[in-house]
């Protein structure tokens, strides 16, 4: 007669009656298993309610109560109507924008499409650090867009407390603490591709203009000369032109480069050598690389290991009279030795559009003959601004929407799509109910750290920082950290909670059957069978206690997990549905809402 019992009936549905309960069921070691599970038809009735009332268990209540972060996803099927699922991508990464700072000079159009969105959007160029500071504080701004002359300090991410999101107008993020951002759960975006075109032919722009002597040229040219047999220059074709960092930038040089005859070399960690076959670059190790290059550009981030990447090292393994092309990042280059090497002449030429201090100091040099520099323009062209500003705007937009970026910088564990989203929520509360049953001894004696195993097949293998980053914050919640995935890896590890991920080995299923694709958590440092497991695409327990259950349970509402023990069951209010091992060892019922049940110890609560 309930409200669950006749949703189900309408459906024209019978849900599954609960296996007759053996007398003298052997003690079992407990084992939690969850399965992403969807179909409203399917998420079982609250006839089983009947079913339970007659049958004579006797079980002991386990109880512990659960929130979920306001980040995360929610399935839920209520009493009256069942709703449809939201995507992980739209709660996890869903950020309340509803003021947007934009302390450098960007295109109008970032405003633009920023106040469409009803986003108020408040342009305010050249302030000091207290000023951004004190203007970030009192407006109370969620997001904060900047180029490369605004410095997002440490110092600023602490002090600006409702700050979420900051946006780059460009690709590097050198300018912005990332560490600090993570640890405060600010999301980091860049614009990944708006500059990518003029970034490259900036770079193939000073390698042509200094190998033909061009400002040299220019330079005698304005003062009067007629200097024709002074500057001699170097062809490029049949020449090696080495590219360090192939990413879209690095790409872009090589691909261009090849046109005047270059052959292209490269390294790039993140990328493999078939990789770099496939756009026409010859793949090496950086060791390997240095001897065979007649040119140098660098298209890297600047990072503690890229930090003086170009040293005097590294200038004397190349070939002499190698030329160094930088508009990536200043700092990547060790200027007082290149400097050296250019007096030597084992240096042929830098073209320079970045320097370790802006404005450069060093008048030595700017001013040396074989050093063409320009005033860091690589993104200095009028189709690039447009296109980053763009591109920040509109993910800034997207992220309102509660919809996916393509941006993020420090955001590895945010869901692009909704297959991802949905894996990521079973992992995030595989994780709360891997936790809790730790932190109710079902797993042994607690220790000083919490060590979670996600193990995956190898079709997840792809998602495993995302899935870490999910079941790191689903563990936090169990500490009472309401965080949102970015930064939950390493805010966990502080909290004393570690994330490990590894493949699974491929489980032996019937001919003719599909495989499942299955994620468990496990502790392995603890007590062994405590474990959570799910299949498929929506929460729903599957296994208890090293067991199928009758039917599939929804993680919704109260979670209630049974074993055999002193007490029988006492009657439970508002239950939706249940169901237990084949055996009896376990039952598992769920409740609509949180319940107080008497004689429990165990009680997961979603909300």
């Amino acid at each position: 007669g309930c409200a669950a019992t006749r949703a189900v009936r309408d459906r024209g549905v019978s849900p599954p009656a609960l296996p007759d309960t053996p007398r003298n069921p052997k003690p079992k070691k407990v084992e939690l298993r969850a399965a992403v599970y969807g179909g409203p038809a399917k998420r079982g009735g609250a006839a089983a309610l009947s079913r339970i009332n007659r049958t004579p268990l006797r079980c002991a209540l386990s109880c512990l109560s659960l929130s979920l972060s306001p980040f995360s996803s929610e399935f839920f099927l209520s009493q009256k109507s069942a709703r449809h699922p939201r995507t992980m991508s739209e709660s996890a990464v869903q950020f309340p924008l509803r003021r947007v700072l934009l302390s450098d000079d960007v295109d109008p159009r970032c405003v633009a499409i920023l106040a469409d969105a009803g986003i108020d959007a408040q342009l305010k160029v050249g302030l000091a650090p207290d000023a951004l500071i004190a203007e970030l504080t009192s407006g109370g701004y969620e997001g904060l867009v900047v180029r490369s002359a605004t410095k997002v300090t440490r110092q600023v991410l602490e002090a600006a407390t409702a700050l979420r999101v900051v946006g780059r107008a460009g690709t590097g993020v050198d300018n912005i603490d990332l560490n600090a951002a993570s640890e405060r759960g600010v999301l980091v975006l860049n614009a990944p591709g708006g500059n990518t075109v003029s970034a490259a032919e900036h770079a193939c722009t000073l390698l042509l203009g200094l190998t033909r002597r061009v400002h040299l040229a220019d330079a005698s040219m304005r003062a009067g000369r007629w200097d024709r047999k002074k500057f001699l220059g170097t062809e490029l074709h049949g020449k090696t032109l080495a590219v360090v960092g192939l990413g879209r930038i690095g790409r872009e040089v090589a691909n261009r480069m090849r046109a005047f005859g270059m052959r292209t070399i490269g390294y790039d960690p993140m990328v493999t050598p078939e990789q770099a076959k496939e756009f026409g670059v010859e793949w090496m190790e950086l060791d390997k690389l240095w001897p065979e290059a007649d040119a140098v550009t660098l298209h890297v981030p600047l990072l503690p290991h890229t930090e003086n990447l170009v040293n005097a090292r590294v200038l004397a393994s190349c070939r002499r009279g190698v030329f160094i092309i930088n508009a990536a990042r200043g700092g990547l280059v060790q200027e007082g030795d290149l400097l050296a090497a250019l007096e030597s002449g084992q240096c042929g030429g830098a073209g320079l559009d970045v320097f370790a201090v802006e404005p450069p100091q060093d008048a030595r040099l700017l001013q040396h003959e074989r050093v063409l520099t320009t005033p860091h323009l690589g993104a200095s062209t009028i189709e690039a601004q447009s296109r980053v500003a763009v591109e920040i705007a509109e993910q800034f937009v997207r992220l309102a929407r509660g919809e996916g970026v393509h941006g993020a910088v420090n955001g590895e564990g945010l869901a692009a799509n909704p297959e991802t989203a949905a894996w990521q929520l079973l992992a995030r509360r595989l994780a709360q109910l891997a936790a809790a049953g730790v932190a109710a001894g079902l797993a042994g004696p607690n220790g000083d750290r919490l060590r979670l195993r996600l193990r995956a097949p190898a079709a997840l293998a792809r998602l495993a920082r995302p899935l870490q980053a999910a079941a790191a914050a689903g563990a936090l919640a169990t500490r009472g950290e309401s965080r949102g995935l970015v930064g939950a890896v390493a805010a966990a590890n502080k909290q004393g909670i570690d994330v490990d991920f590894e493949v699974a080995e491929a489980e032996v299923v019937k001919k003719g059957a599909a495989a499942p694709t299955t994620l468990e958590i496990d502790c392995p440092d603890r007590r062994p069978g405590w474990s959570v497991g799910g299949v498929g695409s929506g929460p729903a327990l599957t296994r208890c206690c090293g067991r199928e259950l009758s039917q599939p349970l929804v993680l919704d509402g109260t979670v209630a997990l049974l074993q055999a023990g002193a007490a029988q069951l006492p009657p439970v209010q508002r239950l939706l549905a249940a169901a237990r091992s084949a055996d009896g060892s376990c039952v598992v019922c769920r409740l609509d809402g949180p319940a107080a049940v008497e004689g429990s110890q165990l009680c997961v609560t979603f909300s």
